[in-house]
């Protein structure tokens, strides 16, 4: 296994035990019969999560104000080793994911992923 699957794996593995529903997104493609068959979009991230976020509801008043509750959230998780770069294919589906309002993190390590979620 490469040393980035191994901190995919790692972090797929922190996010099970964490109760945070993630899907693999692999990328690529196959021979099937006499074709090929594409799958996933070229600069994909490797993990989408749904992670539940904690936010403050700013819109009550009085002493209701300031109550804490958890959304549903989208995060997008582009795996790296330490010394990994982005391509230019997956920086634009950063932008086009971020465009829309999702989360996006480059993690070289579950730390990266917990310091995203809190």
């Amino acid at each position: 296994m490469t040393p980035e699957g191994l901190i995919l794996d790692s972090i797929m593995g922190w996010l099970a035990a964490k109760n945070i529903l993630a899907f693999r997104m692999p990328v690529g493609g196959a021979k099937v019969n006499a074709g090929y068959m594409r799958f996933g979009v070229k600069g994909m991230a490797d993990i989408l999560a749904f992670p539940k976020f904690t936010m403050e509801d700013i819109t009550r008043i009085g002493r209701e104000r300031g109550i804490r509750y958890k959304v549903p959230g989208i995060l997008w998780i582009e795996v790296k080793t330490a010394k990994g770069v982005q391509s230019e294919f997956q920086k634009s589906f950063q932008a086009q994911v971020e465009a829309e309002g999702h989360r996006y993190i480059l993690a070289r390590s579950i730390e990266d992923v917990e310091a995203a979620l809190k």
